[in-house]
């Protein structure tokens, strides 16, 4: 038995060890060439990512833990507008994570909930470095809490609802200096 289990991770190793997932030269300069770009108007984008792990334990030792299981994910959203001597950048982050430790008995805990909003509105003062601006950003919570932390239960034991708390609610007028120059 342990030398199937020995060749079999010997084989995923081997495999796995010849994937890359890195871009290539070509690809890297063309992503640095548009990125490069000056554009007016709105521009629109995005990210996803999504997370599994987990960890089970066979036979386990006195003191050495338990079985976990995490579920998580990451969405990224901007919207950007440049025209002339203003721009407005506006981003959107979700973070949301739920792990299970223990058997399949126990229920899901709340690992990660954020979703954050912010917005800058600028106006360029001299020579396309000097930048006025203001920022506002906020954060919060999406989903509600339950006693223990837990996705789902009884109402008297809800200890916090949708987009409650909201938290880190901020506004600032800032005076930016953009460089085009890079260090590396």
């Amino acid at each position: 038995m342990k030398n199937n289990v020995l060749s079999l991770a010997l084989l995923l190793t081997a495999c796995t060890s010849t994937l890359f997932a890195q871009a290539g030269n070509d690809r890297l300069a063309e992503i640095k060439k548009l990125s490069a770009r000056d554009t007016a108007g709105w521009s629109f984008g995005g990210g996803l990512g999504l997370d599994m792990a987990g960890l089970g334990i066979i036979n386990p030792q006195l003191s050495s833990g338990g079985n976990r299981l995490g579920v998580g994910g990451l969405v990224n959203l901007y919207a950007n507008n440049k025209r002339n001597k203003f721009y407005w950048n506006n981003d959107l982050s979700l973070q949301l994570s739920a792990q299970r430790l223990g058997g399949s008995s126990k229920p899901f805990q709340k690992n990660l909930d954020i979703l954050r909003l912010g917005s800058r509105y600028g106006y360029n003062i001299a020579l396309n470095k000097f930048f006025i601006a203001v920022d506002a950003t906020a954060e919060s919570q999406l989903l509600p809490t339950y006693v223990g932390n837990t996705l789902s239960g009884d109402a008297e034991d809800l200890l916090s609802d949708f987009l409650a708390p909201v938290r880190g609610v901020h506004c600032k007028l800032s005076l930016t200096l953009a460089s085009k120059t890079r260090l590396s």
